[in-house]
């Protein structure tokens, strides 16, 4: 027979209060080891801390309260109540400053690249493959989005992308290096997009195409549509007179682009964009996604 241990007591408010302290302790010394003096990396990232945090607050904070309550002796009845309200009401207060906690500054797919994606998956061949915009994170290891081309691959499958999920940091790849060439061939379009050794890099990547999403900043638009060897095959810009871009769709000549041989690369002009689904969805109704 089982039972609950009557010898056994739960933690007080105070006890709480302090579980939730060490907590947040030992949080701070394994994400910044070298406050205690070791000369080691944190085995956590503060970014992931941050956005934990709040677990070991709710027992500093809510065990902190109770045990102030319980202070305050002797409480009549209407000074409880007061409290509670007082607790709902400020909950209340945080949750509707709360409502519109979205911030569409961190979106990554917006319309007019639901819009291109549809164009994609009706125009490319299935085996295309994509150049998108990425930068450098968690200390120069990984590649990282700025805009809707880090969700080409799943909303275009099956053509593929140069930009994999961010997780290959802390996976095995079944590929020797190609953490390491997915980073070397981002350096090298980011230094010289029609460098001979960029365009030869590519070429041997499988890139076809290139995509840069209306958030897109890495990539230069300005630089693809000036370059010899990539074309302009669409642009997406429902609203062409709010100043801002579009999400644009290229295609890539090749690494002998700039040789004897001139543009040896022809392609028939796509065909334009319908005033009436521009800025649209495949479906033809406004379309909108967030970025996760």
């Amino acid at each position: 027979m089982t039972g609950r241990d009557p010898k056994r007591r739960p933690l007080s408010p105070r006890g709480l209060a302090l579980l939730g302290l060490l907590w947040l302790v030992l949080l701070l010394l394994a994400t910044y080891p070298r406050l205690l003096g070791l000369p080691v990396t944190g085995v956590l990232k503060d970014f992931t801390v941050a956005i934990a945090a709040y677990l070991p607050l709710g027992l500093v904070v809510g065990g902190g309260m109770a045990a102030l309550a319980e202070r305050i002796t002797p409480m009549h009845r209407h000074t409880e109540r007061g409290l509670a309200l007082a607790a709902v009401a400020l909950a209340a207060t945080l949750a509707w400053q709360g409502r519109a906690v979205r911030d569409d500054s961190f979106r990554l797919v917006l319309p007019d690249d639901l819009t291109a994606m549809s164009w994609i998956r009706e125009h490319t061949p299935p085996d295309a493959r994509f150049l998108v915009s990425s930068f450098s994170a968690f200390g120069q290891t990984v590649q990282a989005g700025d805009d809707a081309g880090w969700w080409l691959p799943l909303l275009t499958a099956p053509r593929g992308s140069t930009l994999p999920p961010i997780t290959i940091g802390l996976e095995v790849s079944a590929e020797p290096g190609y953490r390491e060439a997915v980073n070397q061939l981002a350096e090298l379009w980011r230094a010289d997009l029609d460098a001979p050794a960029t365009r030869q890099a590519l070429s041997d990547a499988g890139v076809t195409h290139a995509f840069v999403g209306v958030t897109g900043k890495v990539l230069s638009r300005t630089r693809l549509a000036a370059s010899p060897c990539w074309e302009t095959l669409f642009v997406a810009d429902a609203n062409a007179r709010d100043g801002k871009p579009g999400a644009e769709v290229y295609v890539f000549k090749g690494a002998d682009c700039g040789g004897a041989g001139g543009l040896s690369v022809s392609h028939p002009p796509p065909p334009p964009p319908s005033p009436k689904t521009a800025g649209r969805g495949g479906d033809g109704r406004a379309a909108d996604a967030d970025d996760g």
